[in-house]
């Protein structure tokens, strides 16, 4: 199996799983997610264009593909 499909699975089972269970959302911490983002912006750039050689850049990269690493960081 590709990893396309296998990503594609992946995202299709997030998001029945997120319709089966009931959600109550907080409100974006935009504190919290500029703390996330320094992690990642130290190798991938400030602006998601990297300067270190075999390191992806983030930049127009589809959301998903940067939704769930950034979802790991507790």
């Amino acid at each position: 199996m590709s990893r396309y499909v296998s990503k594609a699975i992946q995202g299709m089972a997030f998001f029945f799983a997120a319709c089966a269970v009931p959600h109550t959302w907080a409100a974006p911490d935009a504190v919290a997610g500029k703390a996330k983002a320094q992690l990642c912006a130290a190798c991938h750039g400030e602006n998601g264009v990297s300067s270190i050689p075999d390191t992806p850049h983030l930049a127009a990269q589809p959301p998903l593909s940067i939704f769930y690493p950034i979802a790991a960081v507790p």
